[in-house]
């Protein structure tokens, strides 16, 4: 995603696709360190532009 914002229903499904995968990654107990905390932080920017994206198209639709 890099910075990127979600422009339509394709990106968000990716989107919310990489979500789930990398979920799975960060439950894992073991998965430590400075790369549990880029993932992290990134999988929050993800999670973030995925509830702009629904935010914009919920007032699109009103």
């Amino acid at each position: 995603m890099s910075g990127k914002r979600i422009e339509n229903e394709e990106q968000y499904e990716k989107s919310l696709a990489w979500l789930r995968e990398k979920a799975k990654k960060l439950d894992d107990p073991l998965f430590d360190g400075p790369e549990r905390d880029k993932l992290m932080r990134t999988y929050d920017f993800v999670a973030d532009q995925v509830q702009r994206y629904r935010w914009r198209d919920a007032d699109a639709k009103s």
